[in-house]
């Protein structure tokens, strides 16, 4: 029986190391296509010993550094109910209460996943094309095919995204083990025949690299960090995966296969320099191109798709946290609450991918697009983590400033060097950066000051009870369900049914969806039922921001109750707002015209909330901002 259970342990974990594999690993573990190219050609190196030493120990320095130690053992600590990311883990630090400014500690984690959006839409276009541009390897006329190819996958890439990956799921964690052991064992091959370039573990080579090519020669560090590029995927697919199978994958397979083949890169140019044009493809045997460069594409595939799920993961918490307006929003996994797409969104990240891949054309020129973002997320991540080892975890002062004080330092030095790239195109994400990051905090504002304005003209509860004992009301049979977007207050619907038409049903529910900032909600805690008078309830339900709000769920658990009856005999009524400009109101300019536009075009509560639409009554109101 013990051993049964042990074979049952091992084959999970294994199941979950393969998972992890081949989505949590997909970006980082395509960087070797670009980035010792991109290190030796945007500082116009030469691959002589010095050079290659050098380039060879920052990058492995980096990885240890910030990928081992900071986000393999560190960052992975920072868990929110298992959850992790950049969203999870500022809604674990207001919910501990660490700051006092709970709004700005959310702008800080909105602006972080804001910064990986900008990040996520340069990985499918950047991965794509370093894949097919092994094929200028193979013969220089098929340089004109590059650009149609990557957009014809890309737009098939995108097509596929409403299956979700839960179908093909099964297959990435194989493929993308091939690809790590097959890029692992080339650069092997070279390292076993050119041992000396193991030296370059030695610190002092990438030291020595930086001292002898003056002060301007800093500016490397700011393209090594492409090597970390998929680092916060470590952290992001925390819940998906759990923390042990994302730590064994990486330093059992991923670390060691990296490292492999950069050492391996470095050993050929010591023998080759003429490789320069492309080390990683010209450590494939002539033989082994065309399988390398097929294997290559399918890997930035499923780089590209492990994003591109990110931003749909990201984009459904911050629905859910208040932060954009409602969305149509397909879950593609029964088994996993976080596998989603959203169709708007998803035609959105295409047009701009493939815009992308038309105006940059190669993967060098996107590179300088890259590493400033990546390098800003990982400068807030350590930030936020080192608040949290102070507060929560119960770090002694002098660790915390140690650990983090060193940390911090090396991703300031990323982010001061990265911004030499600001107008060679590291401008280009932060735009986008900063363009989420302005609708969501629009959006969040205008909502605050729109429930501010409602709240004027609300009656509470106690008002409600008064009304309906000193008037006389036409009793309806069934139940109504009234949507009540505040916990102590009369929804307009329900307002204007007793000041106006004096109807009341026999069964009167005021539901309350509300996000809390964790996770998942257990079933226990999900409802919070209160009988006001014989007859109306007031009825919260209680949901994590990774979670789906279900009427049909709720009105079946209060059914069982023996609270509601059957759908045919239930009326739904929803309120629904429509903000109007003034000529005094909170916002001004485009602010105004951009919230306006937002609430105009959020999906109907109806559908959003999954309610039948032949039992729905919907009551508008119009209310000046």
């Amino acid at each position: 029986m013990t051993k049964s259970r042990s074979d049952n342990s091992c084959s999970t974990m294994y199941k979950l190391i393969l998972g992890a594999t081949g989505i949590v690993y997909g970006d980082i573990g395509t960087s070797p296509l670009y980035t010792f190219k991109e290190c030796l050609s945007e500082h116009q190196f030469q691959p002589h010993e010095t050079e290659v030493f050098g380039i060879l120990s920052l990058i492995f320095w980096s990885i240890l550094v910030v990928v081992c130690f900071k986000y393999a053992i560190l960052v992975l600590r920072a868990d929110n109910q298992g959850e992790g990311g950049i969203l999870a883990l500022t809604a674990l630090m207001r919910q501990q209460k660490i700051f006092k400014n709970s709004f700005g500690l959310m702008l800080i984690g909105i602006f972080g996943a804001s910064l990986f959006c900008g990040d996520a839409l340069i990985t499918p276009a950047i991965s794509v094309l370093s894949a097919l541009e092994g094929l200028t390897v193979v013969s220089p006329h098929f340089e004109n095919l590059i650009i149609p190819l990557a957009v014809l996958i890309l737009i098939i890439l995108f097509i596929a995204q409403k299956h979700g990956t839960t179908k093909i799921g099964a297959y990435l964690g194989p493929i993308m083990t091939f690809w790590f052991i097959t890029i692992g064992i080339l650069g092997f091959v070279q390292v076993i025949q050119t041992p000396l370039v193991l030296k370059a573990i030695n610190p002092f080579y990438g030291v020595h690299l930086i001292i002898t090519h003056g002060p301007s020669s800093l500016l490397i560090l700011g393209t090594t960090v492409l090597a970390l590029t998929g680092a916060e995927a470590l952290y992001a697919d925390l819940g998906h995966f759990g923390k042990e199978p994302i730590q064994k994958a990486w330093f059992y397979l991923i670390f060691p296969c990296l490292l492999f083949n950069y050492f391996g890169q470095g050993a050929l140019l010591l023998k080759h320099p003429e490789a320069i044009e492309n080390p990683f493809y010209y450590l494939a045997p002539s033989w082994g191109l065309y399988p390398l460069i097929i294997l290559a594409t399918i890997a930035t595939i499923i780089a590209s798709q492990a994003v591109i799920s990110g931003i749909f993961s990201i984009g459904w918490q911050a629905l859910q946290l208040g932060f954009l307006p409602r969305m149509k929003v397909m879950h593609t996994s029964a088994k996993h609450i976080g596998q989603v797409y959203i169709s708007s969104l998803n035609v959105l990240l295409a047009i701009m991918t493939i815009l992308l891949v038309l105006i940059f054309k190669n993967s060098g020129n996107l590179a300088d697009t890259y590493g400033l973002v990546v390098s800003a997320i990982m400068l807030m991540t350590s930030i936020l983590i080192m608040f949290l080892a102070k507060h929560l975890w119960g770090w002694k002062p002098w660790q915390t400033y140690l650990v983090f004080g060193f940390l911090i330092t090396v991703d300031s030095l990323y982010f001061v060097m990265n911004l030499a790239k600001f107008i060679h195109g590291g401008w280009l994400p932060l735009l986008i950066a900063f363009s989420i990051f302005y609708i969501m905090r629009v959006w969040y504002q205008g909502r605050q000051e729109l429930k501010r304005q409602i709240k004027k003209s609300v009656i509470s509860i106690d008002e409600f009870l008064e009304i309906i004992r000193k008037k006389r009301f036409a009793k309806r049979k069934g139940t109504a369900i009234y949507m009540a977007p505040f916990k102590d207050s009369i929804p307009e619907a329900l307002k204007q049914n007793i000041l106006h038409y004096r109807v009341l049903h026999e069964k009167t529910i005021l539901l309350t969806c509300s996000i809390k900032d964790i996770p998942k909600v257990s079933p226990k805690q999900r409802l919070s039922i209160v009988e006001i008078k014989n007859g109306i309830y007031l009825i919260r339900a209680w949901y994590g921001f990774k979670e789906t709000p279900n009427i049909n769920n709720i009105f079946t658990k209060l059914n069982e109750l023996g609270i509601a009856s059957s759908l045919e005999t239930t009326t739904f009524f929803i309120s629904r707002v429509f903000p109007v400009a003034s000529s005094r109101g909170f916002f001004s300019g485009w602010k105004e015209r951009v919230f306006i536009f937002l609430s105009r075009n959020a999906m109907n509560p109806t559908e959003f909330f999954h309610i039948p639409y032949d039992r729905v009554i919907e009551v508008s109101a119009r209310v000046k901002i």
